[in-house]
C-alpha cells in the first residue's frame, strides 16, 4: 500500500470517526462533548496524523518521483 493510499484511508477513517462521534452526541452517549469539541479534535488528529504524510506526497510530485 503506498503512502497516497494510507493517507486517503486514514482520511476517510476520521471523517466517518467524526460522524460517529456527532452520532452518539445526538443519542446522548457523550452529553458534554459539543460538535466543536468533535470536529476540533478530529482536525487535530488529522493535522498531526498526515500533516507529514501529506507534505512528504507534495514534495516527491515536486521531484517528479
Amino acid at each position: 500500500m503506498k503512502m497516497k493510499e494510507r493517507s486517503f484511508l486514514i482520511k476517510m477513517v476520521l471523517v466517518v470517526l467524526g460522524f460517529a462521534l456527532c452520532l452518539a452526541k445526538w443519542c446522548g452517549i457523550l452529553p458534554d462533548a459539543s460538535i466543536s469539541d468533535i470536529w476540533t479534535s478530529i482536525a487535530f488528529a488529522y493535522g498531526v496524523g498526515l500533516g507529514t504524510i501529506d507534505l512528504n506526497i507534495v514534495r516527491d510530485s515536486w521531484k517528479g518521483c
